[in-house]
């Protein structure tokens, strides 16, 4: 008699427990700025009343993917009853050419946007040029390089960029020379970087040496900042 009350009270705290504790009352999303939760939600396929411990967080992430501007990030579950869906906004960040169509990237290559109008040029990203593409593509995929290191300068270069908060200087890059990357800036200033060791320090330096340059009423030429300690201006030839 006793081993039965024990398992009937095991039963009743499990039906408890499943039914309130670990059912889903209360969704909340974060990391959004142009989409509403709702739309995150509905993206996720989970729904009021689910059983939080039956979640499957990558079918969750394979349904916020189907957003191609927004990354699943990670899944909390707070007991009792509440699930955070964290995601990120991709952010565009630079724009290429191919076969007559603009496509817009984030800074990893994953294609955000395209555009047929051939006079079409984004406002505030970078126009990209010289990739080697090897195969058409569409929106929602990366950029399909010929050579994976073009796709790591073209990472490497874009993660600094953003992490030194100096995007809005830059109008073009060229890396069809993986070891010859060149910058445009936006008051025209070419900027030889070299490969793409030590990305960081030689942005910091353009930026340092092309304020002198402004300073001393200089436009145009070039700055070579292969060597980052040693930065080398050349004045336009006239």
């Amino acid at each position: 008699l006793t081993a039965g009350i024990f398992i009937a009270g095991l039963i009743v705290i499990w039906i408890i427990l499943r039914f309130t504790l670990f059912r889903v009352g209360k969704i909340t999303v974060t990391g959004t700025e142009s989409y509403t939760d709702e739309y995150v939600i509905q993206l996720s396929g989970v729904h009021i009343g689910d059983n939080m411990m039956a979640l499957n967080e990558d079918q969750i992430k394979t349904g916020i993917a189907n957003e191609v501007h927004l990354q699943f990030a990670y899944l909390e579950k707070k007991v009792p009853g509440e699930i955070v869906i964290a995601v990120k906004e991709r952010q565009p960040a630079a724009y290429l050419n191919y076969c007559g169509i603009t496509y817009v990237t984030d800074k990893s290559g994953m294609v955000l946007d395209e555009n047929e109008d051939p006079e079409y040029h984004p406002q505030g990203l970078i126009e990209v040029k010289g990739m080697k593409i090897r195969t058409s593509f569409t929106t929602g995929q990366n950029l399909p390089l010929v050579t994976e290191e073009q796709g790591d300068v073209f990472k490497s270069l874009f993660l600094e960029l953003r992490v030194i908060g100096c995007n809005s200087l830059i109008r073009e890059v060229d890396i069809s020379k993986t070891d010859e990357v060149y910058l445009l800036t936006q008051d025209d200033i070419s900027v030889a970087m070299g490969s793409n060791i030590n990305f960081h320090a030689k942005l910091r330096s353009m930026m340092v040496v092309r304020e002198e340059i402004i300073g001393r009423g200089y436009t145009g030429g070039t700055i070579d900042v292969t060597d980052p300690e040693h930065p080398i201006y050349v004045p336009p030839v006239l």
